[in-house]
């Protein structure tokens, strides 16, 4: 084509139709261009959105990698401010993390909730004020799950709360007794006293659990906070004696330092479907009163490692609240 393009230019004095005949070389000429340029303006197109979820990623002496670019909401947790990853080795001789539906006869979890292991960092260090919650990152299983049955006897009653027991201190109220023994003729009613139920709890349970400080707004001292908990966790300080699900089966812990040798977890895989992931909506300043909040995620283990998504992603599924009919 563009040779007869040419020999066209070579006849214009010559033909009284070159003109014409030029127009219309010309225009093909401009038309195969416009074509090539949309091909290859297609092909960077192409190009681009296959290259787009990748970043090339320069590592020092290992070449060139290419990895995931981060999500968008990977990159709005950057701008969140959090504290480092902090690793407690956390064990005890029993536990039960009791599925709810299952809460009349308790059965427990295989492995520890992320409730139950936030309420142990909890235990070590947590101040409502300071407006922060702490985000369990995975759970490393160390000892096999094996399963004990035991017999427990439960008292019917409630414990009251924090202001009932002050009002009883400072007497202006007759104190109430929490019957632990009695039946129907002596209490006057079946509602107190105290009944046996049967809990499938786990024994000889040993984890290692991974989390960091999320905290709810800018300006806090990351770093600060980061050296209380680390001392208060290497001297065995804590608020209140941690407890795997129930307060009287203790937990012990100590801090995982970074330069320590440490275990390789338990080889197992398990499916485990819908697990417990909190009671209270975390992204909320919760205070004495905050109502219940249930929250769950599918947890696989795998190789013996549980990862725990952040809260607010979408793997975790929160309850939603129903309108009120008319």
């Amino acid at each position: 084509m563009w040779r007869y393009s040419l020999d066209v230019f070579s006849h214009v004095e010559r033909s009284p139709d070159a003109l014409e005949e030029l127009a219309r070389a010309s225009a093909v000429v401009v038309a195969f261009a416009a074509r090539s340029v949309l091909h290859i303006a297609l092909g960077l197109l192409r190009f681009s959105l296959f290259v787009a979820p990748l970043k090339l990623n320069f590592a020092a002496g290992a070449g060139h990698e290419l990895v995931p670019a981060k999500s968008a909401h990977q990159r709005k947790m950057e701008n969140v401010m959090r504290g480092k990853t902090h690793c407690l080795d956390v064990w005890g001789d029993f536990a039960c993390f009791t599925r709810p539906e299952m809460k009349v006869e308790r059965y427990s979890y295989p492995i520890i909730t992320p409730s139950a292991a936030r309420g142990i960092f909890d235990a070590i260090y947590w101040k409502k004020s300071y407006g922060f919650y702490w985000q369990v990152e995975k759970v490393e299983l160390l000892s096999p799950p094996n399963y004990i049955a035991l017999r427990r006897n439960e008292v019917k009653d409630k414990a009251p709360g924090d202001s009932t027991i002050l009002r009883w201190r400072e007497r202006r109220a007759e104190p109430e007794p929490l019957w632990a023994d009695g039946d129907r003729d002596q209490l006057g009613t079946d509602q107190k006293g105290r009944t046996q139920r049967q809990t499938m709890a786990l024994k000889n349970v040993r984890y290692r659990l991974h989390a960091h400080l999320h905290f709810r707004a800018t300006g806090q001292d990351v770093r600060g906070f980061d050296a209380q908990f680390e001392r208060r966790a290497r001297n065995g300080q804590c608020f209140q004696q941690p407890y795997f699900g129930c307060r009287e089966f203790p937990a012990y812990f100590a801090l995982v330092e970074a330069e320590q040798p440490n275990p390789e977890p338990f080889d197992i895989c398990l499916d485990l479907g819908y697990v417990l992931y909190d009671v209270f909506d975390l992204g909320a300043d919760n205070d004495n009163q905050a109502e219940p909040s249930i929250s769950v995620f599918h947890a696989q283990l795998r190789k013996g490692v549980m990862d725990v998504p952040a809260y607010d992603e979408p793997a975790v599924l929160k309850a939603v609240e129903e309108e009120a009919h008319a």
